[in-house]
Parts: C-alpha cells; sequence; structure tokens
C-alpha cells in the first residue's frame, strides 16, 4: 500500500498539516522534542545526537508507508506539533497513529482537529480501516480527546491503554 499521494498539505479550520521539510523545520522540530511534557507524556529520553533524528525525518519524506505531518497553527504559521501514522498493516488495513502537541499548541483544541483531519484524510483517501494506539494512563488529556474521537480501549496494563478507531 502506497500512501505517497497523502503527502499533500491538508487545511483544517485553525491548522494545517504538511510534510515535514528539512532542514527548514529543524528547529520548530528540536523544540518540540526538547518540550519537557512532550518528553514525559511519550516517557522519551532526551536526545543527544540532531544529525540522526534529522536523517530520519528526511528518510520519512520519502517513505510509502507511513505519513509524518508537521502541524502548522494557521493564526501563527508556527509548527506546534507533529501527527504520525505509522505500523502500516497492510492484511488488517491498519495503522499505528501518534501525536505530539509543544506547549504552544497545548489545551487549545489544536490538537484534536488536527487528528480529525487527519484520520478523516486517511479514511476518505486509502483503503484503511482501523487506526490504533497506546496511551499512558497519566495522561487524561489524551484519553479525553482519543475517546472523544470515538477510540475504545481494546486492552490494558499497569502502565498504559491500547485503543482502536474503526472505520464508519
Amino acid at each position: 500500500m502506497d500512501l505517497l499521494h497523502l503527502k499533500r498539505i491538508v487545511e483544517g479550520e485553525r491548522i494545517i498539516l504538511r510534510p515535514f521539510s528539512i532542514p527548514g523545520d529543524q528547529k520548530a522540530i528540536k523544540h518540540l522534542l526538547t518540550d519537557s511534557e512532550v518528553l514525559h507524556y511519550t516517557c522519551t529520553d532526551s536526545v543527544d545526537e540532531w544529525n540522526k533524528v534529522f536523517a530520519w525525518y528526511k528518510r520519512n519524506e520519502t517513505c510509502s508507508t507511513r505519513l509524518d505531518y508537521a502541524i502548522i497553527d494557521a493564526q501563527t504559521n508556527q509548527l506546534i506539533g507533529e501527527l504520525v501514522f505509522n505500523e502500516l498493516d497492510e492484511q488488517r488495513a491498519s495503522m499505528n497513529v501518534r501525536i505530539a502537541i509543544a506547549h504552544s499548541g497545548r489545551g487549545s483544541g489544536l490538537g484534536q482537529e488536527a487528528l480529525e483531519l487527519g484520520i478523516a484524510t486517511l479514511f476518505t483517501h486509502s483503503p484503511i480501516q482501523e487506526l490504533s494506539l497506546t496511551v499512558y494512563r497519566f495522561n487524561k488529556r489524551a484519553l479525553h480527546v482519543y475517546e472523544k474521537l470515538g477510540f475504545v480501549m481494546t486492552d490494558q496494563d499497569d502502565d498504559e491503554i491500547f485503543m482502536r478507531l474503526r472505520r464508519c
């Protein structure tokens, strides 16, 4: 399944989804990936080798089995996060989704709009039938948004909740 045709600009009311541009987005990516809440909610360690990180983003620009969107605040034209559809399973027509929002975009509904727009684009323009995600139990804000969008819990352990969304 080739998803390259979806690597384009998608405009919403308050956000724009677009492919990342390296080197143009390097400063904003570095800001996002050093944000203390992003690190906390993704349980990620700090990044030490930025050249490898930027090379990875650059490789993803042409990868046909995943979608990596920069989330742009349409009012300020600032990159405020990333929305990623990855882990393509062609047999099940499913993918994983993950999102990270920097401080400047939190609490304003921009992350929810990005998810809604990205999911609608993927479900409308591809054969994907199901999305999955994993969220840490302590991330109550994300849990609320995912449930509001129709994701349902499929499993859980002591630390994480596993959720799915089926195409209507």
